[in-house]
């Protein structure tokens, strides 16, 4: 179960580059920036899901830890950060 801290991480660095170098960011500072996003908001998660799981429960961590990242993985999947582009037909 240790995977799955990595695995959202990477996925929202993955996502981080193609946005910033769709803004016209050359491609190693995208991907230096991208990186920093994604270990800022893995922290995050960390702190504000995990650690707090991880005291209440040691015996069921994995499962726990499981269950509340997917729940974390719908939501950031589900969120608009950005206002939708409407093209006009």
């Amino acid at each position: 179960m240790e995977i799955i801290g990595p695995v959202i991480v990477a996925g929202i660095t993955t996502g981080a580059l193609y946005a910033l170098a769709t803004l016209g960011l050359p491609l190693p500072l995208a991907v230096l920036a991208a990186a920093a996003v994604g270990g800022v908001i893995g922290a995050l998660i960390f702190m504000l899901v995990a650690y707090p799981l991880s005291r209440r429960s040691p015996e069921t961590f994995e499962t726990t830890i499981m269950i509340a990242t997917f729940g974390v993985a719908l939501t950031l999947e589900n969120t608009e950060l950005a206002p939708q582009i409407r093209t006009v037909a």
